[in-house]
């Protein structure tokens, strides 16, 4: 990935999301169109603060993707086989879109990822729609996996501290208070709350 440029939050936030026409950036390698709709761009217009971590989104990068040169069976002698040519996909180089991601900018400089995840993973069934997306940081996502709800709401509840939990399954807003948690009793709540110390 190489990244052309980097943007504060609200300089982009208002400019993306569903039903957005392109804009146009500016960098320092030239102006650049960026596609500014998709169901991705609308979930963290929506949300910029994961989920699970509470790690909030507060830098967009613009990058691109680097093309490889396509490659050729291990046996194969002729520079462009048309068999081969077959199996391995070409993109032609320059044909490469820039794209926008939201990232953590952490305090000690580091760049975390932000996601949209699905609540009901696809593989369950669940769509695409937006009612069905949430925000993740790029760790908490691959955590997460493809865990249902239940399953997901269970390691949270018992293996995760309480300022770390949070409703995954859109059923009420999600809230750092100890009696959002209405499934512990209070010497588990107690017992949480001195391990999250």
């Amino acid at each position: 990935m190489i990244s052309l440029a980097q943007f504060k939050l609200n300089d982009i936030l208002p400019y993306v999301g569903t039903g957005k026409p392109k804009i146009r950036l500016n960098t320092d390698r030239g102006p650049f169109t960026v596609r500014a709709s998709s169901s991705r761009l609308e979930c963290l217009r929506r949300n910029q603060e994961c989920v699970r971590c509470l790690r909030k989104g507060n830098l967009w990068v613009l990058e691109m993707s680097v093309q490889r040169a396509s490659t050729v069976a291990v046996n194969c002698f002729i520079e462009d086989c048309p068999w081969c040519a077959l199996k391995h996909t070409k993109t032609r180089v320059g044909t490469e879109t820039p794209h926008l991601n939201l990232y953590h900018h952490g305090k000690n400089g580091s760049l975390l990822l932000m996601t949209q995840d699905h609540i009901f993973p696809k593989h369950a069934g669940g769509s695409n729609d937006i009612e069905n997306l949430q925000t993740m940081c790029r760790e908490c996502n691959s955590y997460k996996g493809g865990m249902l709800p239940e399953e997901y709401r269970k390691v949270i509840h018992n293996n995760e501290r309480v300022k770390h939990f949070r409703m995954v399954d859109g059923g009420s807003p999600p809230t750092r208070r100890l009696s959002s948690l209405h499934a512990l009793t209070n010497e588990q709540a107690n017992h949480i709350d001195c391990a999250a110390e």
